[in-house]
């Protein structure tokens, strides 16, 4: 189960990112985190940008509305993103992570 959390600033959602993937998608849960891949690379913080782009526009929310709060140069990330509940969240979550599994084999972050 995804542990969200919120605060007065937001809802902190813990991410497990994996860089350099062949697409950007959201895969579901792992350990209590938010399994993303991306295709951007880890460099220059390209990746985090991806990441935050991707859950804005999951949301449908500004991106600036959507913030790293830990894990910079670290798989295991902690954003925060204002404005949304934590049911929003995981009902967006859900979504997209539906349409992986959808498929027959388990979805990977190499390819479809």
């Amino acid at each position: 189960m995804i542990e969200l959390t919120q605060n007065a600033a937001g809802v902190l959602i813990p991410l497990k990112v994996v860089p350099g993937a062949s697409r950007d998608r959201v895969l579901g849960e792992w350990n209590g985190r938010v399994r993303i891949c991306v295709a951007a690379p880890p460099e220059g913080g390209k990746a985090n940008e991806a990441v935050i782009r991707l859950i804005a526009d999951m949301l449908g929310i500004p991106r600036k509305s959507v913030a790293l709060l830990k894990g910079s140069a670290s798989p295991l990330k902690t954003l925060q993103v204002r404005g949304v509940t934590p049911s929003r969240v995981l009902a967006a979550l859900k979504s997209d992570a539906g349409t992986s599994a959808a498929r027959k084999k388990p979805p990977t972050c190499a390819g479809g």
